[in-house]
């Protein structure tokens, strides 16, 4: 009877020990000081290069419920990336950047870069959990990558038909908006808001001045 007492505490004390030594990665890495997502790549090889995924498919929000459900125990420090990983960068709060990289092989690496100096730590989750949730970034980097790329050739079927038939209707007015709003855009940088406002506002005068008549009965 003892003797199972004493295993049972054994046990349970290295349960607890266990538990200690696991932290929340939420915690770890600081994640309520990050304001956006700037980068995402990943690294499929040792030796090269990243490909690149879209940083819109992630917000520091959802990143952050990840790092919620993830708990991982200090690890032995690397020069090198945990390849295969995800790795991010973020930006945070107070001005400066931090990179965070996620290994298949369960490992983390947190560097923060600051007025030129860099503080890395290494942590291990124990499981590829957390990467195989970031690697649905790739899948939603692609999805997001060909809405685009519809969207692009949707409006430029729009603006291709409004200007051939502002071309053949010989208007001159739309024909120089159209050309004044492509050189603001192209070689002055402006934003498209502003764009959209002028043409709203220059719309709304030569409807006013070309108003039709009502016909006198």
């Amino acid at each position: 009877m003892k003797r199972l007492a004493a295993l049972f505490l054994a046990v349970w004390l290295l349960l607890l020990m266990g538990c200690a030594a696991s932290r929340q990665l939420e915690q770890v890495c600081g994640a309520e000081n990050w304001s956006s997502v700037q980068l995402v790549e990943r690294y499929d090889r040792t030796g090269e290069e990243a490909v690149p995924l879209s940083p819109d498919a992630v917000s520091p929000e959802a990143l952050r419920a990840l790092l919620h459900e993830a708990y991982a125990k200090p690890a032995y420090a690397s020069a090198q990336l945990p390849v295969p990983c995800i790795q991010l960068f973020l930006s945070c709060a107070d001005g400066t950047l931090c990179t965070l990289a996620v290994g298949a092989n369960g490992r983390v690496v947190l560097t923060a870069h600051s007025e030129g100096s860099e503080t890395a730590s290494y942590w291990n989750t124990g499981s590829s959990a957390l990467y195989d949730a970031l690697r649905q970034i790739e899948l939603l980097s692609m999805v997001l990558r060909f809405m685009q790329i519809g969207m692009a050739a949707y409006l430029v079927d729009i603006c291709g038909g409004m200007a051939r038939e502002f071309l053949e209707a010989k208007k001159a007015i739309p024909i120089l908006m159209m050309l004044l709003c492509l050189a603001g855009r192209l070689f002055w940088g402006i934003s498209v808001t502003k764009l959209f406002l002028f043409c709203l506002a220059a719309g709304a005068v030569d409807l006013l001045i070309h108003k039709p008549q009502k016909e006198v009965e």
